[in-house]
């Protein structure tokens, strides 16, 4: 599967509500990290947290891939997260870079609004 095809099948785990799928993208030493964010531990469980984050972001989170370029053993994707916060609809946009080994995301990057905002 090229690492494309697994991003979008990670989006549509996200899309079906299949939270607790997501860590099995990741590997066992796998870093997660976000300057808007405190640090995700190291791990699966980082990735489980940062999962567990999405499903509180909004009622009905849908994510949608608006580009997403593969070279070598890294993805950037820039994802658009839609969704209804506090009872306004909401929209988010994630420019994310994963580095993979052996088919499991090794390293991610990711960069998004300090806080989400009501469009």
């Amino acid at each position: 599967m090229s690492l494309k095809n697994t991003m979008r099948d990670m989006a549509a785990h996200l899309n079906a509500g299949a939270f607790d799928r997501i860590e099995a993208y990741y590997g066992d030493t796998c870093m997660v990290s976000d300057p808007n964010h405190t640090p995700w531990p190291r791990g699966r469980e980082g990735a489980r947290q940062m999962a567990d984050s999405f499903r509180n972001l909004a009622q009905g989170l849908k994510v949608e891939i608006e580009d997403m370029i593969e070279e070598d053993d890294r993805v950037a994707v820039r994802w658009r997260f839609t969704g209804v916060r506090d009872g306004h609809p909401f929209v988010a946009s994630i420019m994310a870079i994963y580095r993979f080994e052996d088919g499991r995301i090794a390293e991610q990057w990711t960069l998004g609004a300090p806080k989400p905002w009501p469009s």
